[in-house]
Formats: C-alpha cells, structure tokens, sequence
C-alpha cells in the first residue's frame, strides 16, 4: 500500500513540475512574442496545445476528492462551479466565438492551477516553491531588457497591442511578491521587491504601484500584529505614511527625468487607465441594465463585455466582468469564493499561521487587481495567484489535520532562502 501511495505521489511530483515548467514556458513566449522578440526556443505557438494538457491533467484529477478537504473544500467547490458555469455561459453563446472550448481553455487556466497545487505539490512544497521563485527572473530581465529599450521606439509607440501587452507584463511581477515575502533571509527578499518597484516605476501603472504598497504594508502589519507589539505597529505605520510620501515625489521625480511625453502616449494607447475607466463603468452598467433576463442570469459568455460591443476590451473590474460575462449564477459563485478564501486567512490569522501576513498580502492585490483591473479576463497574471492559494490550503490543513490528532506544529514558510 506504501509502495502504491509513493508511485502515486511520485506521478503528482512529475504532473505538477510539467504544469509549473509549461506554464512559465508558455507565459515567457507569449511575453517575447508581443515584445516581437525572435527566439528558437520560445514559440508562442505551442502555448494553447500546452494549456489545454494541463486542463486536460486537472479534469482527470477531479473526482471525489474536491470535497475531501473540510476546512478549505468551499474554496475549491466554489472555484470549480465558476469554472464551469463559465463554460456552460461561453456555450450558451457560441455565436461570439470559432472556438468556444479553446477560449474556455485559456480562462480557467487560473483554476487548474488551483486544483493541481492543491492536489500535487504537497510533497514536494519548497522545491516547488524555489522553482517559482526563481522563475521570477526571466520575468525580471525580458521586463527590463526590452521594455525599457523599445518603449522609445516609435514602432513600438505605434502599435496599440504591443504597447498594451508590454506595459501590462509588469502584473506578472507584482503576482510573484506573496512568494517572495516567505523568503526568509531578508537582504534577499528586499533586494527582489527593489527590483520590483523599479519595474512598477518604470512601467507608470497605478494599479500596480498600489497593489505593491498595499501589499507590503498589509504584510508588515500583520507580521507586527502576530508579535504583539503595539508601539511598532504605530510607529511603523507612520513610518509607512512617511515613505509613501516619499515614493510619490521620487515616482515624478523619475517620470519628469524620463521623456514624459512619450511614456504618455504608450500609456494613452490602453484603455484601462483611470481617465478612462469611469466610462467603461458606466457603459457596462448600462449594458447590464438593458440586458435581457436569460443573459442576466446566465451571462454572454467568456470575454462577452468585449463581443457584446459594452466595452473596448474588457470591463476593467472583475466585478462587472462576472456579472456580464457569466450572469448572477457565475457571480453567486465568484462572490462565494471570494468569501471562502478570506475566511481561510481569517483561520489562519486567529491561529497565527507563519505564512497568514503573505496570504493577507496576496488577498490585497487580488482585491485592487480585480477592483481597477482585470484578472478573470485575463488569467495569465492570476495563475500565479492561485498557485500560492493551493500552496496556503495545502499548510493550512495539514496543521489543522495535526491538531485534530493532537500533534501541535507550526506550519512554517516554504523556502529556506
């Protein structure tokens, strides 16, 4: 029986490090195919046939089991109902697409990556962890090699989608930050979110500026809380204030030294930024209200606020997205899940669990992404998300598991770094 559950936990190892490896490969080419970089070994074309492997590994993954976990199982239920009821929205409306199932592919991308680390990175957390960390550098230097070289050129000025795609990378990072605030040895941790800020700098996106500020400080809070010390937590949220004010001037200070104008016409090229969201708001809105009552309740379908005509590209808030895209049923659902997985920070703040401030960290960018961004949109960003949230399931019941026997431990970070 032994020998039976080591060759299975052995085949999960090997399925999950294909999934993390193929993931990675195929968000680095897509990343060089906008930049229009040619490479030999990255091509952007095998990136559908290797996201539809990977859904294919998690539908054979799913049986009983997505139940079996009884703190975190609403997590995993929730998420999979909104999957599929995204589905049965995207089929309901097929008349919007060629390929239905290849769309639906790629958008539940994030949950497969939710259902496989739960289910197959137990085993093995820190080398899994480590690979995701370092996997944070290929990011960091296309972002700084390419972008920062063609953003003056004025092909790239030109053209609307690369310029989108390229400013937008800069989320990838921001995805890895809960990641790199386990990492226990500091000069290592504060030397990657340097690196993270100056890319945040330079790519002049609010969102994640203050996704980044947030984060950290909801981290730091936390940290402090859990050890009790009120005084610091004063001085450290002043200190805080102080810096931010600080950050803001050196963010102008910068933006005025670099060719302003330009970074201004990239930027006026996409349609998220704040000048313009209020408008995509109130067009969706009213799209919402004149929308028949079968679309209400079960939606257009994957991507429909943008085939439907109710706005440019996407509705730039999850919120809205949800509603339009998947009706009130899917929204049921997103919102049940997004209840579920505060809850799990919420256990695991009351049982001061080491990894509770990263979590609390990761709620905050998900939270601002999807008020003023856009993730279930575009889930290439929030795989990353969601692989961290298996990875919290995955400690958060095995101490809850140990405590129910009577074992007391402290489930610690996931790297030794």
């Amino acid at each position: 029986m032994n020998f039976l559950d080591n060759k299975k936990q052995n085949i999960y190892y090997y399925i999950y490090l294909f999934s993390i490896l193929g993931i990675t490969y195929s968000f680095l080419s897509n990343l060089l195919f906008y930049y229009r970089v040619n490479s030999i070994f990255f091509n952007h074309l095998l990136v559908n046939p290797i996201i539809f492997s990977i859904n294919i590994l998690v539908v054979f993954l799913i049986n009983k089991n997505i139940i079996k976990y009884s703190t975190t199982s609403k997590i995993l239920l929730f998420s999979t109902l909104l999957c599929f009821s995204s589905l049965f929205s995207s089929l309901l409306n097929n008349h919007y697409y060629t390929n239905t199932l290849s769309v639906f592919s790629i958008q539940s991308i994030w949950w497969s990556f939710l259902i496989l680390t739960v289910f197959c990175a137990k085993s093995q957390l820190n080398f899994f962890k480590t690979i995701i960390i370092f996997s944070i550098i290929p990011f960091l230097y296309i972002f700084f090699r390419y972008y920062y070289t063609l953003r003056f050129t004025t092909q790239f000025i030109n053209s609307s989608n690369q310029a989108s795609f390229a400013v937008n990378s800069i989320y990838y990072l921001i995805m890895f930050i809960p990641f790199i605030l386990e990492i226990r040895k500091s000069h290592i941790k504060n030397i990657m979110i340097l690196f993270i800020f100056l890319c945040v700098l330079i790519s002049l996106k609010r969102t994640a500026f203050i996704s980044l500020v947030l984060s950290i400080l909801g981290y730091y809070y936390i940290e402090l809380f859990h050890k009790n010390k009120r005084k610091k937590k004063t001085i450290f949220v002043f200190a805080f204030l102080v810096l931010i004010i600080l950050l803001f001037f050196s963010y102008y200070y910068i933006l005025n030294k670099l060719d302003l104008d330009i970074l201004n016409r990239i930027n006026s090229l996409q349609y998220d930024e704040g000048s313009g969201r209020l408008t995509i708001y109130k067009d969706v809105i009213q799209a919402i209200k004149n929308t028949s009552f079968i679309y209400l309740i079960f939606g257009f379908g994957s991507n429909g606020v943008f085939f439907s005509g109710a706005s440019n590209f996407s509705a730039h808030n999850d919120f809205l997205e949800v509603i339009y895209d998947f009706g009130f049923v899917g929204f049921t659902f997103y919102f049940s899940f997004i209840i579920s997985l505060f809850r799990l920070f919420y256990k695991s703040f009351k049982l001061k669990l080491e990894f509770s401030s990263s979590l609390f960290s990761s709620l905050i960018i998900f939270s601002v992404m999807s008020m003023f961004s856009h993730l279930i949109h575009t889930p290439s960003f929030f795989v990353y998300l969601t692989i961290y949230w298996g990875l919290c399931i995955i400690r958060y019941d095995e101490y809850t598991k140990n405590l129910l026997s009577g074992t007391t431990m402290q489930i610690n970070k996931l790297t030794n770094l």
